[in-house]
């Protein structure tokens, strides 16, 4: 299993002291991780980045020793993640006098990530073989939001939609997992737990064969989540057309 969280800054307006990079987004590639970002505007030296097995938690998070500097200009990061485990990606700006200002931003550590990375060996992508059913795109990865994966929640919506994601989403039981988002969309919620549902609920249909109606979930909240949206877009017509065939 490998998971990525990257903490992400909030974004400010041009008069606000502003120490960190913002737009901190991953894609993830033949096990590689690609980071981009946009550097401070307010500070211009290097860029740290730290990587743990651990979150980096609280005001003050623990970073221990740095994974790489990226000169200032740069904005993006490569690296490999070959093995079978959990990461997390801290990205800190610096000043001239590498001073860092190493704090996350509250609530803002959003950004979609893979849940895992596997290959199923009886098979190869798009085809069928004995005993096994039609697989996805290999690089088609559950994804989910990084505050959708912690237990505790501030509020009753953002409870719910975490216990949906932890259990049925993150156990790849699809059918349970839609069932249990249609339930959840079925109420009155807020409209930001709403979007990030049928984020999951188009995945899930996904995964169940069903990109038509996959297709229609990720649509509807595309100007919410471009950047993790895009890629299921591209890949629901893959799979509807295959289906065509």
């Amino acid at each position: 299993m490998i998971t990525i969280a990257l903490p992400l800054a909030a974004q400010t307006e041009s008069a606000i002291f502003a120490p960190f990079v913002s737009r901190l987004t991953a894609q993830v590639e033949d096990y590689q991780i690609h980071l981009s970002w946009t550097d401070s505007q307010n500070i211009r030296g290097s860029v740290y980045l730290f990587l743990s097995t651990t979150p980096f938690l609280g005001p003050s998070p623990v970073l221990g020793d740095i994974h790489a500097v990226i000169p200032y200009g740069i904005e993006s990061y490569s690296d490999d993640i070959g093995t079978d485990d959990i990461y997390y990606y801290f990205a800190v700006a610096s000043d001239m006098n590498d001073r860092r200002f190493n704090f996350p931003i509250p609530e803002t550590n959003t950004i979609a990530v893979p849940l895992w990375m596997e290959t199923d060996p009886g098979t190869q992508p798009g085809f069928s073989a004995p005993g096994h059913y039609w697989q996805a795109p290999i690089h088609m990865l559950p994804r989910a939001f990084a505050r959708d994966l912690e237990a505790f929640q501030y509020s009753g919506d953002n409870h719910a939609l975490s216990s949906i994601v932890r259990n049925n989403f993150a156990a790849r039981d699809w059918e349970s997992a839609k069932n249990e988002l249609f339930l959840f969309l079925s109420m009155p919620r807020s409209q930001d737990t709403r979007d990030r549902a049928r984020f999951y609920l188009g995945q899930c249909l996904y995964f169940l064969h069903q990109p038509k109606e996959g297709l229609f979930e990720f649509l509807t909240i595309i100007d919410r989540f471009p950047n993790e949206i895009s890629g299921w877009i591209q890949a629901s017509y893959n799979m509807i057309n295959y289906y065509s065939y």
